[in-house]
């Protein structure tokens, strides 16, 4: 999902994939920052775009800039959900100075499911140090949730900026909050600026070439 402004340049980009048609890029028609739909605004958007394509089906929603560590698994981060349940993903923090800037999750131990979703909380409401970033495995069951939370929540824009509100308050929601469970990883990229891209593609570099080294002849 992009604005109007960057849509042509990713059709461009479409051009240069074979796997990836012009008809995946979604045009949420914003021109400026200031009609920006924001984060939940763009699923919510697309989901109703897609509405036909993606009747009966799960979700996987992913920020643009979410890259992890290479022991990040998709198939057994998808296969190890219990059938009925959605999913997400967090990492340790390393310094508290992080926790006032992510989503934060507080996880029962033995299940792994999520107890609590808290957007940048301080560090005197949790004892959490678990984060977790925009990756998401929503249940097809879960899809109406994001419909409530946009019609109750979505005239504040905060709330349409910030996926973990979304999902804090899907956790929360009763009478049938959502069913979160989360996998531990070592970590994740957080590109926000280009010398964090640099160190990103020189992590990327070398994991491909030990993989082609490890290829057989």
């Amino acid at each position: 999902v992009t604005n109007d402004v960057m849509y042509p340049k990713f059709v461009k980009w479409t051009n240069t994939v074979d796997s990836l048609t012009k008809d995946n890029i979604i045009n949420d028609k914003t021109k400026t920052n200031e009609d920006r739909l924001g984060a939940v605004g763009d699923i919510h958007y697309a989901l109703k775009a897609k509405e036909t394509e993606l009747k009966g089906l799960d979700v996987l929603v992913v920020a643009g800039d979410t890259l992890f560590l290479s022991d990040f698994s998709l198939g057994s981060f998808l296969g190890n959900l219990p059938k009925d349940a959605s999913g997400c993903v967090y990492y340790r923090l390393n310094n508290n100075e992080e926790l006032t800037k992510r989503g934060v999750v507080e996880v029962e131990k033995t299940t792994g499911r999520v107890l609590n979703f808290l957007e940048k909380p301080s560090l005197e409401s949790t004892t959490s140090r678990f984060a977790c970033p925009a990756f998401y495995a929503l249940r097809r069951s879960a899809l109406t949730l994001i419909d409530q939370y946009v019609k109750e929540e979505g005239k504040d824009k905060t709330s349409r900026d910030t996926p973990g509100r979304l999902i804090g308050w899907m956790v929360s929601s009763p009478p049938s909050p959502l069913k979160l469970y989360a996998t531990q990883l070592e970590g994740r990229f957080d590109i926000a600026d280009l010398s964090q891209w640099k160190t990103t593609l020189s992590h990327f570099t070398m994991v491909l070439d030990k993989h082609l080294n490890e290829l057989p002849e």
